[in-house]
């Protein structure tokens, strides 16, 4: 049922892009200039990001079940940490684009593949962006579905929304996508983010039949 309920309400998702919104393209690739690196399309190249940048990506994972050589794995995590080999520090320095990445030593094409087959695995890869907050398959749909079923108090206790952005998305009626919450008074970045956070729980204990 809850699948079903979803594909009614995605059906215009892929085709709702305004100036707000960027749909992923899977053939625009980030490294197709490079020689000698895989093509890998942004929304993949995200997905890595997102993975790499975790702390609670470790060098045991990298290095385990994500199948790096160890030093590359070392590497990865060393930089994203800094100096004082922590995360969450004031010397942090998450990767900021592929390219980045590639320049760490033991991180070429195959090591590139395999993140991006683990940020696939992982559900890290986005679908959408709007307004700059990227959703994943999982999180577009879990927002699309507590836009359109959540009460007001879910919205305002549970998403920690602004009370304005609450009654204007509850005044907005149906939702066929994640643009048209955008575009509602009130509910910029942060509220979207917000959405985006408490969506997973909010599924996990909906009253909506599989």
């Amino acid at each position: 049922m809850r699948n079903l309920i979803f594909l009614l309400l995605i059906a215009l998702a892929t085709t709702a892009c305004d100036v707000n919104t960027q749909m992923y393209v899977s053939d625009e690739a980030l490294f197709d200039t490079i020689e000698g690196m895989p093509t890998i399309d942004h929304a993949t190249g995200e997905g890595i990001l997102r993975l790499v940048n975790d702390p609670a990506t470790d060098v045991e994972f990298l290095d385990i079940d994500v199948d790096l050589d160890v030093r590359a794995a070392e590497r990865i995590v060393a930089h994203r940490q800094g100096d004082d080999g922590q995360d969450a520090t004031w010397d942090d320095h998450p990767f900021g684009d592929l390219f980045e990445l590639s320049d760490v030593a033991y991180v070429g094409p195959s090591a590139l593949g395999k993140l991006g087959d683990m940020a696939h695995e992982l559900d890290l890869v986005p679908a959408v962006m709007v307004e700059g907050v990227v959703f994943t398959p999982t999180e577009l749909e879990d927002t699309l579905l507590m836009v359109n079923f959540a009460t007001v108090e879910e919205l305002d206790d549970g998403a920690g929304l602004d009370s304005r952005a609450v009654e204007a998305i509850v005044n907005g009626g149906s939702y066929n996508n994640l643009v048209q919450v955008g575009e509602r008074p009130y509910v910029g970045p942060a509220a979207l983010e917000q959405l985006r956070a408490y969506s997973a729980e909010w599924a996990a204990e909906a009253p909506i039949e599989e």
